[in-house]
């Protein structure tokens, strides 16, 4: 394993000693990028939170997508009033800041981004083909996604596999959500690619819950 790898192998383990020695061998190492994404942007992706920590403790100027995904409302300021046309364009990976800031919980700089006009369902350029929506519905933060709708997201917009947000959150088991997502009109009978809907789903996972909001709200 050559330096290169280590330190990435470092920042996906979290290995912030060994990211720390490399950077003091090599500082260099913090122009690498894997597959276009940069050591800070990695570590955000793997939760590796000390490594991160060591990142931003050396100063690191963020982009847009970083400070996105970071939470850095500053940052994100500065970048747009640089850049307006930033707001709409995509990271190295296929996503939008406003996708990133939706995926990581960032209800702050998501709203600042909508208000700026961010459009609210452009699908991430790659193979996931996800909407900000999924990526609120992903990791269940309920007050973005909420925040979404109220900008016209379309809640049945589908991403990889004919996957909708509803079905997304019946899979995983998000009761909250999943009334959200109904009371906008969330389709129970949409199936994804594979021929299952949100109803089937829930019947699948033995979930009352769920099929009782999806069928008393269809029933309305």
């Amino acid at each position: 394993m050559n330096q290169e790898e280590r330190f990435i192998e470092a920042i996906k383990t979290n290995d912030h000693a060994v990211v720390k020695d490399s950077l003091q061998i090599e500082p260099g190492l913090m122009e690498v990028k894997l597959n276009g994404i940069s050591p800070l942007m990695l570590s955000v992706y793997y939760g590796a939170r000390d490594v991160t920590a060591v990142f931003l403790s050396r100063g690191v100027e963020l982009n847009l997508f970083e400070a996105s995904a970071l939470g850095q409302h500053d940052s994100v300021l500065r970048e747009l009033d640089c850049d307006s046309a930033a707001l709409n364009a995509y990271s190295a990976d296929g996503f939008t800041a406003l996708g990133l800031s939706a995926f990581f919980g960032h209800e702050d700089i998501a709203r600042e981004l909508l208000k700026r006009g961010a459009a609210v369902d452009v699908p991430s350029k790659n193979a996931m083909r996800v909407a900000p929506l999924h990526s609120a519905v992903a990791h269940q933060h309920t007050r973005i996604a909420e925040l979404l709708l109220a900008h016209g997201a379309n809640v049945n917009l589908t991403q990889q596999d004919g996957y909708t947000p509803l079905l997304e959150a019946v899979e995983n088991g998000q009761h909250e959500m999943v009334q959200l997502l109904v009371a906008h009109g969330a389709d129970i009978h949409q199936a994804s690619e594979r021929g299952v809907t949100p109803l089937q789903m829930a019947e699948t996972m033995k979930r009352d819950d769920l099929l009782q909001i999806m069928r008393e709200t269809h029933a309305q």
